[in-house]
């Protein structure tokens, strides 16, 4: 607001005018109209959790790992959803540990995008996705579970001497979709 100042209108003797008055009320205005509008969509999180225990939800997070990690630590338990609402770079593994391993408490997890073309990406020298005994995990690549396909699940990092996965199963992971 300080520059503002800058572009006042002024009289010879220093009297600011009723233009430039209107002026600074409009810009001011216009301002706060679009901070209150464009930050919301800025600040939209590219994961959404929610689930029947525990926090209900929706949380959002940043990461799928960020998710998992909540879940891992019972955060949320029950039927969870997890909704992929933009792209999102993974630059750690997700792990999901087993329900009953730790403080995860959960019956079945759900993960869908919700808008088209959506990427989850992992760019670190790891697996992207691992399911570690976890149990009933559906990841369906349709945007709100109908239609076409539209989740593209990639890691993009690239290196010659060691096989990542992108979806890996350890720990008797079983009945996932």
């Amino acid at each position: 607001m300080k520059n503002l100042r800058l572009i006042k209108s002024v009289s010879p003797k220093g009297v600011q005018t009723a233009a430039a008055r209107i002026y600074l009320l409009l810009i001011k205005k216009l301002l706060i109209l679009i901070l209150s509008l464009g930050i919301p969509g800025l600040l939209t999180a590219q994961i959404s959790v929610t689930a029947t225990a525990g926090t209900a939800g929706p949380t959002s997070y940043t990461t799928l790992k960020a998710s998992f990690d909540a879940i891992n630590a019972g955060t949320h338990q029950g039927v969870i959803v997890i909704t992929v609402d933009a792209n999102t770079t993974e630059a750690a593994s997700a792990v999901l540990n087993a329900s009953g391993s730790g403080s995860a408490s959960y019956t079945s997890i759900n993960i869908y995008p919700t808008v088209s073309g959506c990427i989850i990406d992992g760019g670190s020298n790891a697996d992207l996705i691992t399911l570690n005994g976890a149990d009933n995990v559906t990841i369906d690549g349709r945007v709100n579970q109908t239609g076409s396909k539209d989740l593209v699940i990639t890691n993009s990092y690239n290196n010659i001497y060691q096989y990542l996965s992108t979806i890996k199963f350890i720990g008797d992971a079983q009945n996932n979709t």
